[in-house]
């Protein structure tokens, strides 16, 4: 498997340049200790198993809000379908800079180069009943959003700080204003986004 191991770095010239001629997954893991246990999963998938599909996958470990527009990787892709379900989500998953990274993703792929070129992205959304700002329930006292371990009464963790997520009202005004010609569906608890409109043949039902 490829990946940037855990500080992440450019990639070589050439590595781009063989990863825009084939199908192939970035994903991106904000908590360090999550990022090393993928990286197990999928050597011991190719070991085992003999699974060499996951040779094309790149793991990247840091806050994609940040990456997208930082890691040259993601200039070179074409035609791009996305899955964004990066948020904390209380218990130990890491906490960044925001609870959500989502309208930092969203304004990289919609309002820019990708969507000026003619992209034509396809982008699914997860869990889109969670965009009600800081609307959650009290939760009782678990996970603090860091790796590191527990050391309360029984293992358990401080209460966490007052979740935040975008408001969905504010997700999808920003899709209007980002990227006009596209797109907009919400099924279930997934939000559907297929950009430039009209110029890409295909439904993402």
């Amino acid at each position: 498997m490829r990946y940037v191991g855990l500080a992440p770095e450019s990639l070589t010239t050439r590595a781009r340049a063989r990863l825009t001629t084939r199908r192939f997954v970035v994903t991106v893991e904000l908590s360090k200790k999550y990022a090393e246990r993928a990286i197990e999963r999928f050597d011991r998938e190719m070991v085992e198993n003999h699974n060499k599909a996951v040779k094309r996958i790149t793991l990247l470990n840091g806050d994609s809000g940040q990456m997208l527009s930082r890691m040259p990787i993601f200039e070179q892709l074409g035609r791009t379908l996305w899955f964004l379900d990066g948020h904390y989500s209380y218990m130990d998953t890491a906490r960044g800079d925001n609870d959500s990274p989502l309208m930092a993703e969203l304004q990289y792929i919609l309002d820019g180069p990708r969507n000026e070129g003619g992209g034509g992205d396809i982008i699914f959304v997860d869990d889109a009943r969670e965009f009600r700002g800081t609307r959650f329930p009290v939760r009782a006292p678990f996970g603090d959003g860091n790796d590191g371990p527990c050391t309360g009464v029984n293992g358990t963790c401080g209460a966490p700080a007052q979740i935040e997520y975008p408001e969905l009202s504010d997700v999808l005004s920003r899709i209007c204003e980002w990227s006009p010609s596209a797109l907009v569906d919400l099924e279930r608890d997934m939000l559907k986004i297929r950009t430039r409109v009209g110029r890409v043949a295909g439904s993402i039902t």
